[in-house]
């Protein structure tokens, strides 16, 4: 494996400097200075993006705008080896890969190995996912473990959601999109001019579109009113979206050295679930059989295979829906020319419901007439709040730069439907359509966690070239949560005080050059789910990079080689391999094995001219697992794969800005482009049958997006753009999210490709 990395580094090392340009996804405009300067918080403090030891990505708002991202769920391979892919029942939930590791945090009373923070303000699992907001400044996504300044949860990395401060001067900005599947967005955003020491912005978000997948079992009415949930009907198509959000943010600056901001978003997100196809049927058992016969030869279901179909049968599904909202206050003192002091207080509280059907083979009828389910989830109900306070210190001289801080996070956790309603079906029937309240097979988990942490991170100006870094971070982690399986009810308290650390080195010989190697620690938190405890998992990585402005900064270079070991690597798995009690809880989680992930990671972005940029990268991970828990992953003679992970991840971009073509009108190209690897599906192998092999891996491919643009054109003294885009230009149409059980495989698919036209008035 040592030397298949070697031979990959090379020629990624290579391909990465033959690039004929590349481009750094933060905004980087070929001016006749070259390639600007970035400023990120990946340090807690803002600093250029080349003078930070860490393998962080800054996504400009321009370049999410190109890719259609709206929230933390649209990332995938928007950085060098970031992979995020569907949750099984929840797109909205995506599980992300990063280096080879897996984020998850879905069960409730589980934590995700990738920390999500919006302004700083750390947001918990199962809600940084869930939700859209109207405006995005810049996403700083980081790869490797984060734990002394981001704390518990960031063995993989971190991700920053970065939003707009009020600008202080009036202005008002309206966007209006129309495009195919009857696609209508509209954005809306207000500044109002400084007054006294206050200034405001407010931003509201409209969007809505059809789904790609036409539902053949559209109409079907399930009545759960037994539960207190009512009745709901399948919808006609699969994949709508109807959402309004709002963002309000309030500056108030009474001196140059003391500032607060609050800021607001709201989400109310209605859809329906995606569409899933039935890739093969592999049942065995000649009564499933016969439904399945049956239902073929009457027209309500067919195949649909590993592409993305025109229609499914999904009768189960029924619209579901996501509200969130939260809350941020932000004070920055400056005490002296050296020390500064910063308080982020935060709250956020989101709700989601949405029920599924995982098999793809609505139709099925019993002899008695009725519905007959292979695989369909009706667990994807949750609710959640969090709040959290951060005070930090930063001291600032010619000889020290010091980051320390103490924070307190207490969250509330609910997931799974209420009780009296089975959270996953699995081969049942129901009589009539008809839920009847049960007291059997529950999958509701509820639990409460509180965290505080204590941190410090010195950086030591040894010499004007080399600084030298430490850091060290302890943190208490308390946890009480009661789950509720079958019959049984399961309560349980963790209580674990952990420690994390780094110790590094930077070298800079000149303004555009730096050098930097590091050693950090991190975990994840341990815990139980239900009877089965789980170790914190662990994880200590070495990290060497560099960071080269070239050629008059024309050409901007940055590499980063990786070498982790992660021990109790955490995974998720079916409740059948805890014990047959647990047969119908769809999600456990144990701990996997020991994971060692080595690889490199390469950005390049070369401005040319004032007119043209380019920029790409290339992100390669060797993934070795051993000493794995045969006990609940290897069970019945199967072996466990490594899923959900590409071992090569790339994109690219390029973009040109035209010379005034009339006034100030410019015309402005791009396009983008993220590719990976191939994607194994299943943990387990062999599979259940081999036919099954049709869905066990997502293909490699291209996913590319284009905008062109007119810009600037004025309008009675004000600007206006005219554009047009498309996102997924060539229709990639593979599977990205499939499951299998004895049954069947089945599976969700690429999102279409959608193009439309765009229309921004800025006074």
């Amino acid at each position: 494996m040592i030397s298949s990395f070697k031979r990959a580094f090379a020629i990624s090392l290579l391909g990465s400097v033959a690039l004929p340009a590349s481009a750094a996804w933060a905004q980087a405009e070929g001016a006749a200075t070259g390639i600007e300067e970035i400023v990120v918080t990946a340090q807690r403090r803002e600093q250029n993006l080349q003078v930070v030891p860490i393998a962080v990505t800054a996504v400009s708002s321009e370049a999410l705008k190109n890719n259609g991202v709206v929230s933390i769920a649209d990332v995938s391979s928007l950085a060098p080896n970031l992979v995020a892919t569907k949750t099984v029942g929840n797109a909205h939930f995506p599980t992300f890969s990063v280096r080879g590791v897996l984020g998850q945090g879905n069960a409730a009373g589980t934590d995700r190995s990738l920390g999500i923070y919006l302004d700083g303000v750390p947001i918990a699992p199962g809600q940084g996912t869930s939700f859209d907001l109207p405006l995005i400044a810049r996403m700083e996504i980081m790869r490797g473990p984060q734990g002394t300044l981001f704390g518990r949860n960031s063995t993989a990395g971190a991700i920053n959601i970065v939003t707009p401060n009020p600008s202080g001067e009036f202005g008002f900005r309206q966007e209006v999109s129309i495009g195919n599947y009857d696609q209508f967005r509209t954005l809306t955003r207000i500044d109002t001019p400084t007054w006294g020491p206050f200034s405001a912005l407010v931003a509201y978000t409209h969007d809505e579109r059809r789904g790609d997948i036409r539902n053949t079992g559209a109409g079907v009415e399930w009545d759960r009113t037994a539960v207190g949930l009512g009745k709901a009907k399948s919808p006609a198509t699969l994949g709508d979206k109807n959402a309004e959000a709002w963002f309000v943010a309030v500056n108030f600056a009474p001196s140059d050295g003391f500032n607060v901001t609050y800021k607001y978003d709201s989400v109310n997100s209605h859809f329906t679930p995606e569409g899933y196809g039935l890739v093969t049927f592999t049942s065995t058992d000649p009564t499933i059989r016969g439904y399945y016969d049956d239902a073929v030869a009457a027209g309500r279901l067919a195949l649909a295979g590993p592409r993305r179909p025109k229609a499914v049968n999904n009768e189960f599904s029924t619209p579901g829906y996501i509200k969130s909202s939260g809350h941020s206050l932000t004070a920055d003192i400056d005490v002296s020319e050296s020390v500064t002091l910063k308080n982020i207080f935060g709250y956020r509280r989101t709700q989601n419901a949405g029920p599924v059907q995982l098999d793809g083979a609505g139709g099925l009828r019993t002899a008695t007439g009725d519905p007959f389910l292979l695989l369909a989830g009706d667990s994807a109900y949750g609710k959640s709040s969090q709040w959290s306070n951060e005070l930090q210190l930063n001291y600032e001289s010619d000889f020290l730069t010091l980051t320390t801080g103490g924070i307190y996070v207490n969250s509330n956790v609910s997931a799974g439907p209420p009780l009296g309603l089975t959270g996953t079906l699995f081969g049942v029937s129901v009589p009539n359509f008809t839920f009847a309240s049960r007291v059997q097979n529950n999958q509701l988990v509820t639990a409460r966690t509180k965290s505080v942490a204590g941190y410090a991170q010195a950086e030591v100006h040894v010499t004007p070239e080399i600084d030298l870094i430490g850091g060290y971070r302890i943190t208490n982690d308390k946890r009480d949560a009661t789950a509720y399986f079958g019959v049984n009810t399961f309560n349980y308290t963790y209580n674990d005080w952990r420690s994390s650390y780094l110790a590094g080195i930077n070298y800079r010989p000149n303004d555009n050059m730096m050098f930097y190697g590091k050693f950090s620690t991190g975990f994840l938190s341990g815990g139980a789910f239900g009877p089965i405890e789980f170790k914190p998992e662990t994880v200590k990585a070495w990290e060497v990079g560099a960071k080269l402005d070239l050629l008059d900064r024309r050409v901007r270079f940055n590499l980063a080689l990786f070498d982790a070991k992660y021990r109790n690597l955490q995974a998720q798995t079916q409740g059948f391999r805890i014990g047959p009690e647990f047969a119908a809880v769809s999600t456990v989680v144990a701990s996997l094995g020991d994971l060692h992930v080595r690889g490199f990671e390469s950005e390049l972005t070369v401005a040319p001219s004032s007119n043209w940029i380019f920029s790409g990268s290339l992100g390669y991970t060797d993934l070795e697992l051993s000493n794995i828990n045969s006990a609940i992953f290897e069970t019945g003679g199967t072996f466990y794969r490594m899923a959900f992970r590409a071992n090569w991840t790339g994109n690219a971009s390029a973009q040109y800005e035209s010379e005034p073509l009339f006034g100030d009108a410019r015309m402005v190209a791009r396009i983008d482009g993220r590719w990976r690897s191939k994607i194994r599906q299943f943990t387990r192998f062999p599979y259940f049958a081999p036919a099954q092999e049709a869905g066990a891996f997502s293909p490699a491919g291209w996913v590319m997006n284009g905008r062109l643009a007119l810009r600037d054109i004025n309008i009675a003294d004000h600007k206006v753009e005219l554009a047009l885009w498309g996102r997924n230009l060539f229709d990639n149409d593979r599977l990205v999210g499939a499951t299998a059980v004895p049954n069947q495989v089945s599976t969700s698919y690429e999102p279409a490709r959608t193009f439309g036209v765009e229309l921004i008035f800025d006074f």
